[in-house]
């Protein structure tokens, strides 16, 4: 048993690490506004399976980040462990080159830096240090070469047409008694882009939806071309539930349209609190971190679906409580449903539905998808056996999309009341 478990931790970290690397690929070619679907199909998994893992782009970013970092601290080790200082310092800065860790530079602000991705941050800089400062001692490595210093060589022929040639240039230009002409920039300087919204560390280049806490497309206005960021909202938290399986349906299902970014949000890693401040939700204002967090990511939501069992003759009270946790955040939006049960579907707790959303100040979509006897209605894939299924679902995201866009340029006109 213990090595049945192993060998499936196993293929689950290469799954996790053909991911990674499909990422790193997309993100290079299109930018940190690469859509998850390019990602899920560079990596050949479903979409659905890819927002199990990572319920936001911006999860994938951070841990995208996260593992670059904790690559370079082994490679630093490797070099310090090398007999030769000289030999391991250019094998660190040759690996790191070829390895494309600079190429992460450019996503720099699009991902909220937590308390223990800086401490990894940290940890990264003591480690460039520590190969500098062996170079320095043992090597001829040129008096004044910094951490950013390296950073920078990383980034800028990370993805040179030239590489090896300008590799051997710079590493020839690092040897030598003489110091470098200028002032170099101080890491916390040079790390302060990471801590910083994107549309802050880069001017001009406006912030994608997608980074949690900052003001979405939806807030913005924007035009109507612009990608819609649909959150799929799983209702229910009951220990063996069917609203995953059918999230991850729906997730695939919207990926194939490429207006929609999507965000599922599992109601039961949300961590939101059953006793609930009342003055604070109408405020907008949250006490509570796990609150202030799904806000956020309401906030940043162009639209929604809410994806809902049927629990006798009603929806779950998980739901309910993820939907009066926050108030402004709903406002003037769109709401879909998908709903699964017993012989009705769940379609009774959808019509209880559209009265709570209504009064929320949310619009919500006519055209619902609904799986009577669930559990017998999807195949070993995950996939619905009804061949009608992906027909309803493209129909209630025609009109989600419709209203999404109307909503999002009528609040850029006028703010919601």
């Amino acid at each position: 048993m213990e090595s049945l478990l192993s060998g499936r931790q196993a293929q689950a970290r290469r799954n996790d690490e053909r991911v990674l690397a499909a990422a790193r690929a997309v993100f290079v070619e299109l930018g940190a506004q690469a859509p998850v679907s390019a990602i899920a199909e560079r990596a050949g998994v479903g979409v659905g399976t890819l927002y199990r893992r990572y319920p936001t782009k911006e999860d994938l970013i951070r841990q995208l980040c996260v593992s670059t970092m904790e690559r370079t601290i082994d490679q630093a080790a490797a070099a310090l462990a090398a007999p030769d200082a000289w030999a391991g310092f250019a094998d660190f800065v040759s690996g790191c080159v070829r390895q494309g860790v600079g190429t992460m530079a450019h996503l720099a602000g699009h991902y909220e830096v937590t308390a223990d991705v800086w401490e990894i941050a940290q940890r990264l800089n003591a480690a460039l240090q520590a190969v500098i400062d062996r170079a320095h001692r043992e090597g001829p490595l040129r008096p004044g070469v910094s951490a950013t210093d390296l950073t920078d060589i990383f980034r800028l022929l990370g993805l040179a047409e030239q590489r090896e040639r300008l590799l051997a240039l710079a590493l020839d230009g690092l040897r030598g008694d003489g110091p470098l002409p200028g002032d170099g920039i101080p890491w916390d300087l040079s790390a302060r882009r990471w801590r910083q919204p994107a549309a802050a560390a880069a001017p001009g280049i406006a912030r994608p939806a997608l980074a949690a806490g900052a003001p979405s497309v939806g807030s913005q206005g924007g035009q109507a071309g612009e990608r819609l960021r649909v959150a799929l909202i799983i209702g229910s938290v009951r220990e063996g539930r069917f609203g995953p399986t059918v999230a991850a349906w729906l997730a695939d299902e919207a990926a194939r349209r490429d207006i929609f970014e999507i965000d599922v949000i599992d109601l039961a890693d949300a961590g939101l609190p059953h006793r609930q401040q009342p003055h604070s939700v109408t405020s907008g204002q949250y006490p509570s971190p796990a609150v202030r967090a799904y806000a956020a990511r309401i906030a940043a939501a162009d639209a929604f679906v809410m994806i809902t069992p049927e629990y006798n003759h009603g929806y779950p009270a998980s739901l309910k409580l993820g939907l009066d946790s926050v108030l402004p955040e709903w406002k003037a939006k769109p709401a879909g449903f998908v709903s699964y049960g017993g012989i009705s579907g769940g379609l009774r707790a959808v019509e209880q539905l559209r009265l709570v959303v209504a009064e929320l100040g949310m619009v919500s979509i006519r055209e619902t998808v609904s799986f009577a006897m669930a559990r017998h209605a999807f195949g070993e894939d995950g996939s619905p056996l009804d061949q009608g299924a992906a027909g309803a679902a493209g129909r209630m995201l025609d009109q989600l999309a419709w209203w999404a866009r109307a909503l999002r340029l009528a609040r850029a006109e006028q703010a919601p009341v």
